[in-house]
């Protein structure tokens, strides 16, 4: 964010590479910013698993030397490194995913939102730009700032378009369930390449569709200029994603129902045709970020 840079790094010893977040610690730095850093890192520290990113070292106080031999005092992270690129620009810059790679993925990110909801820990900020992938293409789940250790939660947290109505209303709310309400967005976003509403307020539209027992509405408003019709998206994938957006917490479908869901367990590519298809995503978006850069005056 704008309180930190983050650097390529190297191991002295061993080589390997890392992710490290430096933040000046000069006393300058919002006290709500280094809360923030220390939430992340008690979180991370108590996690560990292939979808998420992991926490390899950490300091709230050190020397740094500059290029130019100038010390400052900084707070680090030393973070896993995930060089593949953001899920979300994947999606905006190389279109959408079927549903067998949506699939995939999805997979991974119900394990990785399971191994935090049986360690007791909620991220609370679920949203395509904080699924990375690392040179395998494989999804890790970053950027723990926000997350919680309490079963009911009653602060705002999150991105505006990924939260669950109950937030939005200002009451507690279980933050297992708002996870699992935002991969239901993401879970649309990964197979449409748009989002499936504004917000989830009863006054959005599309999203009163779905609130107001009208999802059949709500589908085909969404599939009325895509090829196919209705059936663009499979049953499957709309009865997943319906159960997963409903407005009452108590109506959406648990992990576990989830996991033993049709949609969730139909067939996924294997990891060397994943890589396939993600090395030619990832020269398109190379080439991409390289026109964005030439137009840049």
């Amino acid at each position: 964010g704008g309180f930190s840079e983050v650097k390529l790094a190297k191991h002295r010893e061993t080589g390997d590479l890392c992710a490290l977040k430096i933040m000046k610690n000069d006393g300058k730095i919002d006290k709500g910013m280094m809360d923030l850093v220390r939430n992340e890192i008690d979180i991370m520290k108590n996690l560990n698993h292939v979808n998420l990113v992991r926490l390899i070292d950490f300091s709230e106080s050190e020397e740094l030397t500059t290029a130019h031999g100038r010390k400052m005092n900084v707070s680090y992270l030393a973070l896993e490194l995930a060089n593949g690129g953001e899920l979300f620009d994947f999606i905006a810059e190389t279109g959408q995913f079927s549903e067998d790679v949506a699939r995939y993925y999805f997979q991974q990110m119900i394990a990785g939102l399971e191994h935090m909801h049986v360690n007791g820990t909620s991220h609370r900020d679920i949203k395509p730009e904080n699924m990375m992938l690392d040179s395998e293409y494989i999804l890790k789940i970053a950027d723990f700032g926000f997350s919680s250790t309490q079963a009911m939660n009653e602060t705002r947290k999150g991105t505006d378009g990924y939260m669950a109505p109950e937030i939005y209303k200002g009451v507690k709310y279980s933050g297992a369930s708002v996870d699992l309400f935002a991969l239901g967005i993401i879970l649309f976003i990964m197979t449409a390449q748009h989002p499936p509403f504004a917000s989830a307020s009863p006054k959005d539209p599309h999203f009163k569709l779905i609130s107001t027992n009208r999802s059949e509405m709500f589908w085909k408003v969404h599939t009325k200029r895509k090829e196919g019709g209705l059936d663009y998206f499979s049953e499957n994938l709309r009865d997943l994603i319906t159960a997963m957006l409903q407005y009452n917490p108590q109506e959406r479908p648990t992990l576990a129902e989830i996991k033993s869901h049709a949609w969730f367990n139909e067939p996924t590519p294997s990891e060397e045709e994943i890589k396939e298809e993600f090395t030619q995503r990832h020269e398109v978006l190379a080439e991409s970020n390289m026109q964005a850069d030439e137009e840049i005056p």
